[in-house]
């Protein structure tokens, strides 16, 4: 998908460069304004295990999978031009899902031993969100009058939010062993890196439509071993504002 984003920018780069030549088009924005809808389609498994625990004489394990979905996203980005078509630029953007997950337990038998029991279950409602912040260095090149590509890419800080499985409690009832799952929702940032390309095309002199194709990355570790790996491939679509 990188590979792709570079081949795109560059053959807009050079088709801009040459019309921009040919044309005579002279760069005046001094600000611009981008609001935008999208998606971004990367999913993330997360595998977690609740600490062994000790239960007639022998040992209680649990083990939770959790699947956190890609979806929808939104995007705000706004820049000014320092030097020409040369400028800087802040973006924010989030977006944030729900899922169920999904756990299998080994519960010892108080009553024979070395003859566990299978517990599976479902832990429905856990949240994940991610938002990000940007500073980004902005190249522009005039395709024509009404069609502009937008080079951006800098450094980034992902926010991430989600509900972990961690712990499990086991008891027994009347049909048998129950385990109670134990959700904890850790925040943590991560530095990352966001960079792409947007294309706008003005209906009037001051506003317009465009897309965005862009990669965002960041990685960490959240809690024990969940390591989130925010971001990924995102496209959008919106309306642009030019100053």
């Amino acid at each position: 998908m990188v590979k792709t984003i570079a081949t795109v920018v560059c053959g807009m780069l050079l088709v801009g460069a040459t019309n921009a030549s040919a044309q005579g088009i002279t760069w005046t924005d001094k600000a611009f304004v981008n609001f935008s809808l999208g998606f971004q389609p990367k999913s993330q498994d997360v595998k977690t295990d609740a600490p062994p625990k000790p239960l007639y004489d022998e040992t209680a394990t649990t083990h939770f999978e959790h699947k956190i979905d890609g979806g929808g996203m939104w995007d705000l980005t706004g820049g000014y031009f320092v030097r020409k078509n040369i400028g800087a630029a802040v973006s924010f953007s989030g977006r944030s899902t729900e899922s169920d997950a999904t756990f299998t337990s080994s519960v010892p038998n108080p009553a024979i031993f070395d003859q566990p029991r299978a517990v599976t279950g479902t832990v429905p409602g856990l949240k994940y969100s991610e938002n990000w912040f940007a500073i980004l260095g902005v190249y522009a090149i005039p395709v024509t009058d009404k069609v502009d590509v937008f080079l951006l890419g800098g450094p980034a800080v992902a926010t991430v939010k989600e509900d972990v499985l961690v712990d499990a409690t086991y008891a027994e009832g009347a049909s048998g062993p129950v385990v109670t799952p134990r959700v904890e929702n850790h925040k943590k940032s991560f530095w990352g890196a966001q960079f792409g390309v947007d294309v706008r095309y003005l209906f009037t002199k001051n506003i317009g439509a465009g897309m965005f194709l862009r990669g965002s990355t960041a990685s960490g570790t959240l809690v024990g071993d969940v390591k989130p790996e925010p971001g990924g491939f995102q496209i959008g679509f919106g309306v642009r504002a030019r100053f």
